[in-house]
């Protein structure tokens, strides 16, 4: 791990075996993050309305296009299980690299709105249960923005992940 001490550009300073393993963890990540929007839009959809209908159900919606139920406590809770081991750990390892990356202090910043997006996305189909349709903009609201924020922090590393170019040096003893 000494070559997480904070050095700048620490990145390239990993043997090509890291570099690639980390590289292949972001381009895995990547492919989940597009199945993530298709799964969205086949499910929730883009609009306030949907979002809300995806969690309430729309039983007396005569327009509706398919008949939705409401979701149980039950099933929310199993979706929340899964999503909290999982999405923490996923923003875990891609802040890790993004802060790793070349760039300066403004990747905190990033790293915050990660952490808040994820918050706040994650918040959102409890927040329509318990509170009701009116809430539904917070999924689509967030969702774009959630994306956006990592799968910048999964870009951004890349040139500094690039197994082929030479291991940089180590940084002189402090």
């Amino acid at each position: 791990m000494r070559e997480f001490r904070g050095y700048p550009n620490a990145l390239t300073r990993l043997a090509p075996g890291a570099k690639l393993l980390y590289l292949s963890f972001i381009l895995f990540t990547l492919v989940g993050l597009l199945g993530t929007v298709l799964l969205y839009a086949d499910g929730w959809g883009w609009g306030i309305d949907s979002a809300a209908d995806y969690v309430l159900g729309n039983e007396g919606d005569p327009n509706a296009a398919e008949m939705l139920f409401p979701k149980p406590t039950r099933e929310l809770l199993e979706t929340s299980h899964f999503h909290l081991f999982t999405i923490p750990v996923t923003l875990l390892v891609l802040a890790h690299l993004f802060l790793l990356a070349r760039g300066g202090a403004w990747k905190n910043w990033v790293v915050g709105a990660a952490i808040a997006l994820t918050a706040v996305h994650m918040a959102g189909p409890w927040l329509i249960h318990l509170m009701g349709r009116g809430l539904g903009w917070i999924m689509p609201l967030t969702a774009w923005p959630f994306m956006a924020v990592l799968v910048f922090m999964a870009l951004w590393p890349l040139p500094d992940l690039r197994p082929w170019i030479k291991q940089a040096p180590p940084p002189p003893p402090p």
